[in-house]
């Protein structure tokens, strides 16, 4: 596996374990987002003549010798994971291209026909977004991992920079370490990993040691490719709704008709995709959002379980798959004609032939989903068998796929498995095979950070079934 560095020294007790390019030592040590972009032009478009390389990157600056981007496309383009360490939110432009800091501030490398000439200013959120987001096109053929500084107070700019890079990476499905934050999850003092004397934040050899197992972690993460099951904490209070009264987890109550929601959103449509016996969701949901009409959804039962159902709700007698005849609805034209859906989904596997010919437009027409995943990493066969008169055979990469999908617009706020149907080990994780999902339209969160805590949640889950339940920790449920 080979390792490219748009980074600094911070990242340096990595070549012990891991191939790593030349590109970091022979180019520069970046320092803020359009800087890594400068870079990346460079060696894939030549957009910087040799010559003018000396005022340009780092090591050519510090040596005074052109560098050729041609001895740097191989590695490049054989790259498997870039880690790229953001520290700063100042930008330097010269002749419109941004430059390595060291020319404009240290006496050594000062040129000062170049300084004279440089624009130094102050990076806008949305410049380092919109960066971060060509970044990831541009390096599309590989997995990245984004890094910030060590950032020790929680206040000033590097902190304000740090939560800020937190907040796009959530929204953009890219993994980020806050190094701070890592070391304190493992119970390590962040004071005696670093040179104390050293205001710029270097690592000590203890802090080096323990830096390289957290990115070890994180490359481990990025190669198993299951960044779509990321579970994200955010601003919006959870709520269970379904169950009527304080039970929980560590009851060893069994409910199967509840769901986990995020709570202070409104809602125009509330639309439910699967009933079978149990109606209590969408009694509870429609007392607790008052005046919202419902569509209820099941062709496997006649009518609905109870007869004393919300006013609000519209039993319809048919299926949910990904067409339209006279039992089967693909819910297209519903979607089209509303806004701010609450979608609740539990289809025994039609999810995905469903989810398939959705378009985004029609994806963000949901503020938010609750649904519930089966056998996404079973083969089909299996699936198939199991569920006889549900089951289209689709794929485990097309199932991935429709997760894939959902990460893109929605952000997965809550996770429980159900402990109805075991588990299965997918590149190393052991996942459940059949497991709730809740999710928020990105739009709508704030405060995103990476979920930390154990699964099940020991207060808002309940088992599915009085089955041993399934314990989650790790990547991707929390880290």
């Amino acid at each position: 596996m080979k390792i490219t560095i748009f980074g600094s020294c911070r990242q340096d007790s990595l070549y012990n374990d891991y191939e790593i390019t030349k590109i970091k030592n022979d180019i520069s040590y970046p320092h803020y987002t359009k800087e890594v972009i400068e870079i990346i032009n460079f060696i894939k478009y030549d957009t910087i003549q040799p010559e003018n390389t000396i005022n340009i990157f780092r090591t050519p600056i510090m040596n005074q010798t052109p560098i050729y981007s041609n001895n740097y496309k191989n590695d490049f383009d054989t790259t498997d994971v870039f880690i790229i360490e953001i520290s700063s939110k100042l930008c330097y432009e010269y002749n419109n291209k941004y430059v390595h800091h060291i020319i404009y501030d240290m006496d050594e490398y000062i040129n000062n026909e170049v300084k004279n000439n440089i624009l130094k200013r102050i990076q806008t959120d949305e410049e380092i977004e919109n960066d971060i987001v060509k970044i990831k096109k541009e390096l599309e053929h590989s997995k990245i991992l984004i890094v910030g500084h060590i950032v020790t107070y929680e206040k000033g700019e590097r902190y304000n920079l740090i939560k800020l890079l937190e907040e796009i990476c959530a929204k953009h499905n890219i993994l980020f370490i806050n190094p701070v934050k890592e070391f304190n999850k493992r119970g390590y003092d962040i004071n005696n990993m670093i040179h104390q004397e050293d205001k710029i934040m270097h690592y000590n050899d203890t802090g080096h040691n323990v830096i390289k197992t957290i990115y070890k972690e994180y490359i481990n993460y990025l190669l198993s490719d299951l960044n779509y099951l990321i579970v994200y904490n955010s601003n919006l209070k959870k709520v269970r709704i379904g169950l009527n009264n304080d039970d929980s987890v560590e009851s060893n109550n069994v409910d199967d008709g509840g769901y986990v929601i995020l709570d202070g959103l409104d809602y125009n449509l509330l639309l439910s995709c699967g009933i079978s016996n149990d109606i209590r969701f969408e009694n509870k949901f429609l007392d607790k959002y008052n005046n919202i009409k419902c569509y209820a959804f099941d062709g496997t039962i006649d009518s609905l379980p109870d007869e004393n159902f919300n006013k609000n709700i519209n039993f319809i007698k048919k299926n949910i798959t990904n067409t339209n005849t006279i039992d089967t609805t693909n819910l297209l034209d519903i979607i089209d004609n509303n806004d701010n859906i609450f979608l609740k989904m539990d289809i025994e596997t039609n999810e995905f032939q469903w989810l398939e010919i959705l378009n985004t437009d029609q994806l963000l027409k949901f503020k938010q989903i609750v649904i519930e995943f089966h056998f996404v990493f079973q083969e089909s066969n299996f699936v198939d068998n199991l569920f006889t008169n549900l089951s289209f055979p689709i794929s485990v990469e097309r199932r991935i796929n429709c997760l894939k999908k959902l990460a893109n617009t929605h952000y997965l706020l809550h996770f429980h498995p159900n402990n109805c149907c075991g588990t299965i080990f997918y590149n190393g994780v052991e996942i459940p095979n059949v497991f709730e999902c809740t999710y928020v339209r990105k739009d709508l969160c704030n405060d995103i950070t990476i979920s930390n805590k154990e699964i099940p949640d020991k207060v808002l889950d309940i088992k599915n079934t009085n089955n041993t339940d399934i314990y989650l920790s790790g990547f991707p449920f929390s880290f």
